[in-house]
């Protein structure tokens, strides 16, 4: 049973709503999410309610639209019904990074090893270059005696420049479309990733995975409710009710119509 601020905090809710004069209806119409979500939110029965960021984005989004501070309403939610998530860190641009990015990585830490390295062997490495240079340079011309001729330096020759120049090949292209995918009940499920199949199989209740796309990801299926996906880091909107046929083709240009509150 939900405790007292639970029921407080969704009555609350729901006298905004009312007291905009706008239905769960017209909510779900405009952010894409489904009635029997945003009832639930209401009712404090989060157990319909999609997980992570697929949560946090449909309490924000309703905010939103019965006019209340999506950040605010979203920390009292937390509150009532904390997530495994890590806590959200502001960051001077605006966005939201999760606790554990802050932290530096595995990667980033090798990397200022080796810069620390590189720091110490290059004055290391000046000292030895300049000694030999030193060493095996032509004394100065007044010290030659007249017989000795003076040594030159081998003119440059273009033929020994790379064909392709000095110039770095440019990095690959970043992925256009990138979809995290939650199963949250059995169901079927194919995928196809710019015009080729890349699943076709029956999935269980939690499984996961990731694709990337250039242009298009098309996911047809028999349980449109089974599938939750973020794209680009950012909470889908339901595909559909649980049990109804699956069709959503998402391509590059006009993917935010599939974000929630898009």
């Amino acid at each position: 049973m939900p405790d007292t601020r639970a029921q407080d905090f969704g009555s609350r809710l729901r006298r905004s709503r009312e007291d905009r004069g706008v239905s769960l209806r017209q909510i779900a119409d405009v952010t894409k999410l489904s009635v029997r979500a945003l009832d639930g939110l209401e009712r404090g029965q989060v157990k319909c309610l999609p997980n992570g960021i697929f949560r946090r984005a449909l309490v924000r989004a309703y905010a939103s639209e019965v006019g209340l501070n999506p950040e605010a309403t979203l920390s009292e939610f937390l509150a009532i019904y904390p997530d495994d998530l890590p806590a959200l860190v502001s960051t001077p641009c605006g966005r939201q990074l999760l606790a554990d990015d802050v932290a530096p990585s595995r990667a980033a830490q090798i990397g200022q090893l080796a810069l620390k390295v590189l720091g110490a062997a290059v004055p290391a490495g000046a000292g030895i270059l300049y000694i030999v240079l030193t060493t095996n340079a032509p004394a100065p011309a007044h010290l030659l005696l007249e017989n000795e001729p003076l040594q030159t330096v081998d003119a440059w020759r273009p033929e020994i420049v790379p064909a392709g120049g000095f110039m770095e090949p440019p990095p690959p292209a970043p992925p256009a479309l990138a979809l995290f995918v939650t199963i949250t009940s059995p169901c079927e499920l194919r995928v196809q990733v710019d015009g080729r199949e890349t699943v076709a199989r029956r999935f269980a209740a939690g499984e996961q995975f990731q694709l990337e796309a250039r242009e298009e990801v098309i996911l047809t299926g028999d349980d449109a409710g089974a599938v939750q996906f973020s794209i680009n880091g950012q909470a889908g909107r339901m595909l559909g009710e649980p049990g109804a046929p699956l069709g959503a083709r998402i391509v590059r240009d006009d993917y935010d119509a599939f974000l929630i509150g898009h």
